[in-house]
């Protein structure tokens, strides 16, 4: 997600025949959760929809409804992340699901939250693998979990610790991201932040810098609409 400069020639206002994408709810900052499956595509979920992207818009054909692609997942979503082995993990309220398909939930699922990831509290805001230690990193409000499910117990007594320790991230999250770059992503308020994993803290030498407006950087939004004024 570099190199793209917003300026007001940055999208064609013609509008050519054929398949077509509403992105509305994206561009006005609406976010449950987003993750990256082991095919390296990127889905954003909001309400009862979701959206498959590019590299740099929304596929053809969406939003879709997330009942009639994603077997058994509800709406509303909490968070998301795909693990080291390909299996990608969604959270609500008190429960989680995997898949090992896209589109497939694996059967004996959902189940609570308690029972596969303990110590970590329901109804989390957002959750992601941060590339650096293959650890699951768990946000709520102001705090995060680390968890290590090599270790017993998963979460270390050290934990919770503040978000603040995430230099430049903001607290009580939308979303949080490995992208198929291996980057560490963080969404808020229809804008996003790019972490310097090596120097743990907001990526601060990119131009322009962070956070970014994600509608226009992610979600193909019109650089002139109201989310980017």
């Amino acid at each position: 997600r570099a190199g793209k400069i917003p300026t007001t020639t940055a999208r064609t206002t013609t509008r050519r025949p054929g398949p077509s994408f509403d992105n509305t709810d994206l561009c006005r900052g609406n976010l449950d959760t987003i993750v990256t499956a082991k095919d390296d595509t990127t889905y954003a979920f909001y309400g009862n929809k979701h959206w498959k992207l590019t590299d740099t818009s929304v596929e053809a054909g969406y939003p879709r409804a997330i009942s009639q692609y994603w077997d058994g997942l509800p709406g509303n979503l909490d968070a998301a992340f795909t693990w080291t082995n390909g299996k990608t993990y969604f959270f609500k309220g008190n429960k989680y699901y995997r898949f090992s398909e896209i589109g497939k939930m694996d059967r004996g699922y959902p189940k609570d939250l308690s029972k596969g990831f303990e110590g970590i509290p329901d109804n989390v805001d957002a959750a992601m693998v941060w590339a650096v230690n293959k650890k699951i990193y768990f946000f709520k409000g102001s705090e995060y979990w680390k968890f290590d499910p090599d270790k017993k117990p998963p979460v270390d007594k050290s934990y919770p610790r503040p978000v603040s320790n995430w230099d430049g991230i903001p607290n009580r999250l939308d979303a949080a991201l490995q992208y198929k770059n291996g980057k560490t992503y963080f969404f808020k308020d229809g804008k996003y932040y790019r972490f310097d994993d090596k120097n743990f803290k907001l990526d601060q030498e990119a131009n322009p810098g962070f956070p970014r407006e994600a509608g226009f950087w992610w979600f193909g939004c019109d650089p002139n609409s109201v989310r980017l004024t």
